[in-house]
């Protein structure tokens, strides 16, 4: 754990509830004194997600990932344990600086602080730069997209002006070299020269954000008229540093979070100008990605969080196509079950026919923009009414994929043209409830005139291709890890984990265990009691760093116990413990007796040194039963 003190560790983890930090990630439901929710480390539809509160700590029981709140952001934010412990120290406002300008700590955590100190830096001054003079045209530029002055400001808009070292020479002036420079991602090395340039120049500027609404990164829009004397594409977005990872981070995320998962859906459109053109209209639940196509990681980091993925994406070729594929890995990456609405052949299912949405259903809509009209366009033209219309009108992806493709196929079409038709169907139906697949495949029988039975068999191929491949032979199964133990052993460290009061430690023998998990987390509790430090499951956690222990107090701790059970039932287990270690004890001389009377002799010495330790094993064991 480094220099960061136990107490002061201990004052960060318990400063706020774990079922708050983790339920700014995911979608979390009250289940008795538990919550739960769709797991964010693992696609599925049944939630197996659990939050333990009184325990501090989480458990996925499907995937077995599990831990405190730290191990959460590690795992969620791509943290090291440090920067976890100074992600909730600085949101909690303790400041746990001094702790960390130590040789060991300050590597990563110095070099991301850096990285977002320089970074809050270049924001102000691109927001400066937008107010001077110097700016004149940008903020023109901004008015003509119709952008208010609350909307820029609110989403901290700013411009890099037309300069190769205007961010260098500013920068550098408060302190920030060119080597941090690089390494934030905001300057460029010379090619085949010495020195640096501004990575951002003449571009209106997007600040992008993380969770706690630190700028880990920039999107740059060339000024219009620029592009034919400015080398460089229309948008720029910063490299990947160790702050910022394109395919972890969505723009408009740290605004939207909190309506998306009040509203348990969110729009998913393609650029910088949608999702802020949205917010100024009032659907302010809308997220971009970052020139990258939606990804599994953006899957996972919205799956939690919503029931309902929007898609609005440019109605020309390469948006239509990003809508395809987004949904295509949304289904195939979570095996859903569509909710299809007002489906071809008269509604062959209605909207509510498959309803299953408390066990994980996701419903995956498409907006159909317009010919030539982005979704900025729309809402500037024709007004936010127009768009609230389209909303209401969204087809599902499947209906609309079967729509669209069939528009133009027939049952007289060639064998070839069917066949393509077929092949970007069937991956969506593979994604959907077998009842959707059977009414489809009834429907394109009809159309296509290719028998159902034909259908059924591409259908199962797709699938059988799609089985998630097995996990390697060496790898850890770290669920259900309590059914491996002895049930003896499991059940004290149980109890011991959720009543701590029952036993007193200075009474644990670890000669009573047997198993090397659980000897693991109790020599480290009874080090803990000798230090005179009080460790309950998440803080135990910390200290643990074999994967299959913590799984083992995560699965434990997460356990429903009688609440009738007391302090008897433990001294009880220490009772039957201490029988079992006599009795492995006796067993053990018993066979090392018959061996060497074999070997030696009836008359051998070492024969009647076994016989006599086995006789005070007897001994013993006759006085602990008479007390």
């Amino acid at each position: 754990m480094g220099l960061i003190p136990e107490n002061v560790i201990d004052e960060i983890r318990e400063s706020i509830p774990i079922d708050q930090v983790i339920g700014e990630y995911v979608s979390l439901k009250k289940a008795g004194t538990n919550f739960k929710g769709l797991c964010p480390f693992h696609e599925e539809k049944t939630p197996s997600f659990s939050v333990t509160p009184n325990k501090g700590i989480f458990k996925c029981f499907g995937c077995g990932e599990g831990g405190n709140v730290f191990t959460f952001l590690m795992k969620h934010e791509n943290l090291s344990f440090v920067e976890s412990v100074q992600f909730l120290a600085r949101r909690q406002g303790i400041d746990i600086s001094g702790y960390l300008d130590k040789k060991n700590n300050e590597n990563i955590v110095k070099a991301r602080d850096r990285i977002i100190e320089t970074n809050k830096l270049a924001l102000k001054y691109f927001q400066e730069v937008l107010k001077h003079e110097i700016g004149s045209k940008a903020r023109d530029y901004l008015v003509h997209r119709s952008i208010t002055k609350e909307t820029k400001d609110f989403f901290q808009i700013g411009y890099a002006p037309d300069k190769w070292d205007s961010l260098l020479k500013a920068l550098g002036k408060r302190g920030i070299s060119q080597e941090e420079l690089e390494k934030a991602g905001l300057v460029s090395k010379r090619d085949g020269e010495k020195g640096f340039y501004d990575r951002f120049r003449n571009r209106i500027i997007f600040p992008i954000f993380d969770n706690a609404n630190n700028p880990i990164a920039f999107g740059g829009r060339l000024l219009p008229g620029s592009e034919s004397k400015t080398e460089g594409a229309k948008y720029l977005n910063s490299p990947e540093t160790i702050v910022f990872k394109k395919s972890l981070t969505m723009y408009g995320l740290n605004f939207a979070r909190q309506k998306m998962r009040s509203k348990k859906k969110v729009i998913i459109v393609e650029g910088y100008f949608d999702v802020i053109t949205l917010f100024q209209n009032g659907f302010d639940y809308a997220v971009a990605t970052l020139g990258t196509a939606f990804t599994q990681d953006h899957l996972r980091i919205l799956r939690s969080q919503v029931e309902e993925f929007i898609f609005v994406f440019d109605p020309d070729e390469a948006g239509q196509a990003a809508t395809e594929k987004a949904g295509m890995i949304v289904g195939n990456s979570m095996n859903l079950s569509f909710v299809p609405k007002g489906l071809l052949s008269n509604q062959i299912l209605g909207e509510d026919f498959i309803d299953n949405k408390d066990a994980g259903t996701l419903d995956i809509q498409v907006v159909a923009l317009p010919d030539k009209l982005d979704v900025d366009e729309l809402l500037k033209t024709k007004g936010k009414a127009e768009f609230e219309k389209l909303l209401s009108s969204t087809e599902g992806l499947l209906e609309r994929t079967v729509r669209m493709t069939l528009d133009d196929v027939h049952i007289s079409s060639s064998q070839s043209k069917k066949m393509d038709a077929i092949d970007k169907i069937i991956p969506l139906l593979a994604a959907s409830h077998r009842s959707v697949r059977e009414q489809f495949f009834l429907l394109l029988e009809v159309r296509l005139g290719i028998p159902y039975p034909t259908l059924s068999s591409m259908l199962s191929r797709r699938l059988e291709k799609r089985k998630v491949p097995s996990e390697r032979d060496n790898s850890i199964d770290l669920v259900d890890v309590k059914k491996k133990l002895p049930k003896i052993e499991a059940d004290f460290l149980e109890l011991l984990l959720h009543k701590p009061e029952f036993v007193d430690l200075n009474t644990i023998d670890i000669s009573f265990f047997s198993d090397s998990t659980v000897i693991t987390i109790l020599t480290e509790l009874l080090d803990a009691s000798e230090k005179g430090i009080k460790m309950d499951a998440a803080s135990l956690l910390d200290h643990l760093d074999d994967e299959v222990a913590r799984s083992l107090v995560i699965e434990l701790s997460s356990s429903q116990l009688d609440d009738e059970i007391n302090n008897e039932e433990a001294l009880d287990c220490l009772s039957r413990l201490k029988n079992i270690k006599l009795r492995r004890e006796q067993e053990k001389f018993n066979k090392e007796i018959y061996n060497v009377s074999r070997e030696k002799g009836d008359n051998s010495e070492v024969l009647w040194s076994l016989l006599e330790q086995k006789n005070k094993l007897l001994k013993k064991k006759q006085k602990d039963i008479s007390t």
